[in-house]
Parts: C-alpha cells; sequence; structure tokens
C-alpha cells in the first residue's frame, strides 16, 4: 500500500518542479517509467505470487474432504459352508451407505513444495525483468524529445539575442537619421531582418512547445516553457565494450535461466518417495465390520508411501527440453549483444564527428564574430551600409547556432550510446 501511495505521488503533477526551471534528462527518463500505466503491474505481480505462496503453504497444513456415497451392489461376498440346522452363513448386506471425514497429511513430499515455492518467486522475478525491460524504450522516446526541446530552446534564446543587437543598431541608425547623417532607407534592411527574426523565433517557439508537450505526455507532468533543460553530463567512455550487460534486457536472460533452474530442481524432486500420514473417520454400513448391518461408527489411519522409480523416461526427456530451453536463452542473449554493437555504431561515428566539428566551429565563431566586430565600427563610421552589417552579423548568428546545434547533437549521441546499452543518464 505505501509502495502505491509513493508511486500515485511521484506521478502527480509536479508541484516542486512548477517552481524549478532547470530540467534533467535522467529525472526525465526516471518520471516516463514510473509513471507509465505498465509500472503498476510490478505491485500486481507481486500480489498474484504472494498469493500463489499462501496457497503453498496451505498445502503443508492437514488437508480434509468430506465424503458421502450410498451404493447398491449386485453381489457380495459369501461363505461357501453349511451350518448345521440348514441355517446359512452371514452375508455383507448389498447396500452401502458410509459418510466420512478424511485426511492426509504429507510428511515428506522429496522437497516438491519447497522447490515450487522457488519456481514461483523465480517466475515472478522474470515478469518483473520483462517488464522493466519493455519499459525501458520510453528512455530513449524521453531523450529524442528532450534534445528536440533543448536545441530549439538554444536557437530561441539566440535568435532573441539577434533581436536585441538589431534593435539596439535600429535605435543607432534612426538618431543618424534625425541628425541627416543617414538616409530613412538605412533602416529598412535592419526593420526587415527584425520582422524576419521575430518570425523565427514564433515558429521555433511553437516548435518547442510541441516537443515540451510530448515531455509532459511522457512523464505526466507539466513542463512548462519557461523551463530550462539542462545538458547532462555525459562522461562515460564511449565504446563497445563499456559496461557490458547493463540493458535490462540481460536481467530478462538471466532470470529465465534462474526459472529454468528451479524447473530442473521441481523436476528433480518429483522423481523421489514421498510420504503422508493419513486418516479416516466414518459414519455408515457396513464400515470396517463387513457383516454388521447397523449404522454405526468408524475410524482407520496408518501411513503411506508412493514412489514411481520407473516412468519411461519422463523425468528425464524434462529436464532435456530445459536444457533446449536454456540454449534457446543463450542465443538470444547472443542476439541481443550483437545487436546492440549494430545500433550503437552511429552514435559512435557521429560523436566522433561531431567532437571534430567543435573545434572547427570555435575557430568559425572567433572568425565571425571578428568580421562582425569590423562591419560594426564600418556602420558607425558609415564605410558600410546596414545591409552588409546584416550581412555579417547573420553570417556570426548562424556560426553560433551551428556550434551550438553541434553540442547539442554531440550530447544527444552520447546520450543515445548511454540509453542503447542500458547505462543510467544523471544530471
Amino acid at each position: 500500500m505505501a509502495i502505491g501511495v509513493v508511486a500515485a505521488l511521484a506521478c502527480a503533477p509536479r508541484a516542486g518542479w512548477a517552481q524549478a526551471d532547470t530540467l534533467h534528462l535522467g529525472a526525465l527518463q526516471d518520471a516516463a517509467v514510473r509513471c507509465d500505466p505498465r509500472a503498476a503491474q510490478a505491485l500486481m505481480q507481486a500480489r498474484a505470487t504472494e498469493l500463489r505462496l499462501q496457497n503453498l503453504d496451505a498445502e503443508r497444513l492437514p488437508q480434509l474432504m468430506l465424503r458421502g456415497e450410498a451404493t447398491t451392489q449386485s453381489e457380495v461376498a459369501s461363505i461357501p459352508i453349511a451350518l448345521p440346522g440348514g441355517a446359512e452363513p452371514p452375508r455383507p448386506p448389498r447396500s452401502r451407505i458410509e459418510t466420512a471425514l478424511e485426511g492426509q497429511y504429507t510428511l515428506w513430499d522429496g522437497g516438491v513444495l519447497a522447490r515450487r515455492r522457488e519456481l514461483e518467486r523465480a517466475r515472478l522475478a522474470a515478469i518483473q525483468a520483462q517488464l522493466a525491460a519493455q519499459l525501458y524504450p520510453l528512455r530513449m522516446e524521453v531523450t529524442e524529445s528532450f534534445f528536440a526541446a533543448f536545441l530549439l530552446q538554444e536557437r530561441v534564446a539566440e535568435v532573441g539575442t539577434l533581436m536585441e543587437d538589431l534593435e539596439a543598431r535600429l535605435t543607432v541608425v534612426r538618431a543618424q537619421v534625425r541628425a541627416g547623417a543617414a538616409l530613412p532607407g538605412d533602416t529598412a534592411a535592419l526593420r526587415a531582418e527584425l520582422l524576419g527574426a521575430a518570425q523565427q523565433r514564433a515558429e521555433l517557439a511553437a516548435d518547442r512547445r510541441a516537443a515540451l508537450a510530448v515531455l509532459s505526455q511522457l512523464t505526466e507532468t507539466t513542463v512548462d516553457e519557461t523551463d530550462v533543460l539542462a545538458l547532462p553530463s555525459l562522461d562515460a567512455p564511449l565504446g563497445t565494450d563499456a559496461a557490458p550487460g547493463a540493458h535490462p534486457q540481460y536481467a530478462v536472460f538471466a532470470a529465465e535461466r534462474a526459472r529454468l533452474e528451479r524447473e530442473d530442481a521441481l523436476a528433480r524432486a518429483r522423481t523421489q518417495p514421498q510420504v503422508a500420514a493419513f486418516g479416516q473417520l466414518a459414519y455408515g454400513r457396513p464400515g470396517l465390520a463387513q457383516f454388521r448391518e447397523d449404522l454405526h461408527e468408524y475410524w482407520i489411519g496408518g501411513v503411506r508411501v508412493q514412489w514411481r522409480p520407473w516412468d519411461w523416461g519422463t523425468a528425464g526427456r524434462e529436464r532435456q527440453v530445459l536444457q533446449v530451453q536454456r540454449q534457446v536463452v543463450d542465443s538470444e542473449e547472443a542476439a541481443f549483444t550483437a545487436r546492440l554493437r549494430r545500433d550503437v555504431q552511429d552514435d559512435l561515428q557521429a560523436a566522433g564527428r561531431l567532437r571534430d566539428a567543435l573545434a572547427t566551429d570555435d575557430r568559425i565563431v572567433a572568425l565571425r564574430e571578428q568580421v562582425e566586430r569590423q562591419a560594426r565600427v564600418q556602420l558607425e563610421e558609415r564605410a558600410i551600409t546596414s545591409a552588409v552589417y546584416v550581412d555579417a552579423r547573420t553570417d556570426l548568428q548562424e556560426a553560433r547556432l551551428t556550434r551550438q546545434r553541434h553540442r547539442a547533437e554531440l550530447a544527444r549521441a552520447q546520450a543515445r550510446y548511454l540509453t542503447t546499452l542500458g547505462i543510467k543518464i544523471g544530471r
């Protein structure tokens, strides 16, 4: 019950987050997995297993059964002798009536019940591991939406900086027009560029809202436009051998092997002898006294041993089936590992390319800043027109956007790589 309350609070619309303005990829991934409707199945399956275990515990108790029957038979046993005086020997009655309370208590079952309990727990572990693997793709969905929104966030901020700069330039040019140092047409290029930037910012903001809406749906939280998406710190080494076996699917393979081991142990236990104490308290006729015709009470008790020393190879074939299933699990794990190695190749290559690109981007931005500073001075000295300055400023804007996009793409490639391998992403 307490776990359910915690899960419900975790998936409720955020109150504490509404005051925060920084969202982290790792926290969003955890929220998406935690708030998926399928996550509640873990508690449901645990409850079902608990009930099955209680039923197994009940099998340890004496098993009682109330039975009643009334029969008539065509013949009964007779004594083939003649008594003196022509009397007939007594015969058991042909009609039988019996009501009985039967009880049995298992003294030794060869470990069957204990193996069944272990098997139930192994099945639960396998189901929960499979559930975790089914929920894991949500982390990749969050990653894609997060970086889509992040790149748009940075572009919106950069366009806003550009608009502020253009507005400042336009104020200067307007003052020059009033002073007679510039023509009214000189402001046209700046105004056109400013309007275009405003339109671009509106489009980018709309796209960002759409990406944030997807994040809100995935995490069942309210992600505001004012929230800032922070790039995660991804310091894990990139390589196909990093964190082997971290993906939750490997837990599924391990749980399946454990379940098969419990199946094998149960199959072996069922070949052992079983000993049980039994008793019967009955009321009827003729009962144990075959010649007694009145209704009366009687009882019987004892110890019963059961063993099947020969099962025509059934147990051996069952174990062979389990061995084949283990080989199937091994082949599936090998295929999954090979697929993971293929899936991360694009991200590995992209990460290497983007690191080289960022080094070049820094040099390009530095050169564009130098050109823009020179153009700004020339514009103030009336050596160039506003259109020429806008071109220089636009080139710088594009260089900065390219660098920021490469940074986001590098972080996305790293995050995709880690998520594909099953490595948890922190802040």
